[in-house]
């Protein structure tokens, strides 16, 4: 089979297997993640390059697939607890998922401490159980250690404070900067003042102004910038971005060895396929998650005086 490398100038939108890609010359195709290596890695707004068979990009237009499309599928549970909006329920796999009554009615009928079969979307399943963990920090905390829950799934519950996921985006892009400097031994001061500020433009010390024009001498290196180097002004770039989950998964996918897609947690990677730098990927990961949950724990101890303080 013939194959051509290709550069998605942005992931505009993605599913369990395949993702919305806005290639270069201004074209939007859905690409399978089966016959694509390389575009798992690249997160939903990231850029990057992917393999792809020949005849696939030679289609006019890529639709959507049918069985990409989220089906109705048959669950069995019992319900733990509910609310007005939705049930709690810990499935005969073991999963515990809040699932809502909007996008699974049946679920209206069962008691609490009731066993029973109801039907849910499937993208509910994907995002495992993203409603739970909005409602409950304490679990994203335990999830997080765990390597169950990736970067992605625990900003987008829109129920982690933007401060903290400030400080995260903060502390991924400082933290790539120094292995860069550590890699090639040279660094440069506009990165680590672009870093400084941020720091203080989380703590009201610098204003929009002066974040942006950091970034505009960020722009500016990016233009040239190749190779790892690329990859760290990348990690700067979105990490000063003023919208907390952009920053947070942007930052936490730059890293100097390679892309770092933001949607996997540590045990997707652990069950991944082996490359070189897996294990440094399980690693920066494992990093990323338990720097997460500590800035959690360190909001949720903060919280009766005042939120300012997770950020020193």
């Amino acid at each position: 089979m013939n194959t051509v490398q290709i550069t998605a100038k942005r992931v505009l939108r993605a599913t369990e297997k395949a993702a919305q890609v806005l290639l270069m010359d201004g074209r939007k195709s859905w690409f399978p993640y089966s016959q694509c290596p390389g575009l798992e890695r690249i997160p939903i707004k990231g850029k990057g390059e992917f393999t792809c068979p020949t005849w696939l990009l030679a289609r006019e237009k890529v639709e959507r697939p049918n069985e990409m499309e989220s089906k109705m599928i048959a669950l069995e549970g019992t319900v733990i607890m509910r609310n007005d909006e939705a049930a709690f329920v810990k499935l005969d796999g073991g999963e515990e998922i809040w699932f809502p009554f909007t996008r699974c009615p049946e679920l209206t009928k069962l008691p609490v401490h009731t066993k029973g079969f109801f039907e849910c979307p499937s993208d509910i399943l994907f995002k495992k159980g993203l409603m739970h963990y909005a409602m409950n920090l304490t679990s994203m905390i335990k999830d997080l250690r765990r390597g169950n829950l990736s970067i992605f799934q625990a900003t987008h519950t829109q129920k982690i404070p933007a401060l903290v996921l400030h400080c995260f985006a903060h502390d991924c892009a400082q933290r790539t900067l120094l292995q860069s400097y550590k890699d090639n031994k040279e660094l440069h001061l506009s990165l680590w003042r672009a870093t400084q500020i941020k720091r203080q433009w989380i703590s009201g010390e610098a204003s929009d102004e002066q974040l942006e024009q950091v970034r505009l001498e960020i722009r500016r290196l990016w233009v040239s910038a190749k190779g790892s180097f690329m990859r760290t002004v990348s990690a700067i770039w979105d990490a000063t971005d003023k919208d907390a989950v952009t920053a947070a998964n942007g930052a936490a996918q730059y890293v100097t060895f390679g892309i770092l897609n933001a949607s996997l947690s540590v045990s997707d990677l652990s069950r991944g396929v082996d490359r070189p730098e897996q294990d440094e990927m399980i690693q920066e990961r494992s990093w990323q998650s338990n720097r997460l949950a500590e800035l959690l724990e360190k909001y949720i101890e903060a919280e009766r005086e005042t939120p300012e303080s997770v950020a020193r």
